[in-house]
């Protein structure tokens, strides 16, 4: 009789062990859900910004082609502003889309590789565009600034110039985009990594 006690009692007290450790693992999934999502709702909003302030330029550009006097120089450059632009703006609603699907997925983990592996190139792309304008951008904001001021353009000047500002654009561009977006895809690459190392 004690030995049928004992037995039930052991069983009584694994099953209450293993109830309070899958509550434990929901507790800790909702957890990591509710992180997940409120990364994701601060990348779709700082996406939703960049959206609007490039649709808000796109008027300006196109004021400039068809309104003004400018030399044709401008025209063309604010034509290639206009091309880069909507491009831009392809990728980052192509982005903006892809964060939207987040919540419809059912696994977590699943969900967070797939938004980690696709705005971790999104980054990158990012980066790439805005590190092959740096350069030509500051030369032509340069050339912009001497004609406002009336002074003579001297190509000698606007190279050595444009050399020595580039690389402090470099540094703006790489904390811009860390600050804007790095942060929270590290955020989202920390929860997969407790995720996975939950599930092992």
């Amino acid at each position: 009789m004690e030995l049928d006690e004992l037995k039930n009692i052991w069983q009584q007290t694994s099953l209450e062990s293993i109830s309070s450790q899958v509550i434990g693992n929901d507790e800790f999934l909702a957890m990591m859900k509710g992180k997940s999502n409120a990364t994701i709702a601060k990348l779709k909003r700082n996406l939703t910004l960049e959206i609007l302030v490039s649709i808000l330029f796109l008027p300006v550009f196109l004021y400039f082609i068809f309104f003004t006097n400018v030399a044709v120089f401008h025209k063309y450059i604010c034509s290639i502003l206009i091309f880069t632009t909507v491009v831009t703006l392809v990728i980052f609603w192509v982005e903006y889309r892809s964060l939207q699907a987040f919540e419809t997925r059912l696994d977590l983990i699943t969900s967070l590789k797939i938004t980690v592996k696709q705005f971790s190139k999104f980054i990158r792309i990012y980066m790439i565009i805005n590190y092959i304008l740096l350069f030509p951008m500051m030369f032509y904001g340069l050339i912009v600034g001497l004609e406002l001021n009336g002074e003579t353009l001297s190509l000698k000047f606007l190279l050595i110039n444009t050399i020595i500002i580039s690389p402090l654009g470099y540094f703006w561009v790489k904390f811009y985009i860390r600050k804007v977006y790095g942060q929270h895809l590290d955020k989202l690459k920390n929860c997969l990594t407790e995720l996975a190392e939950t599930a092992d």
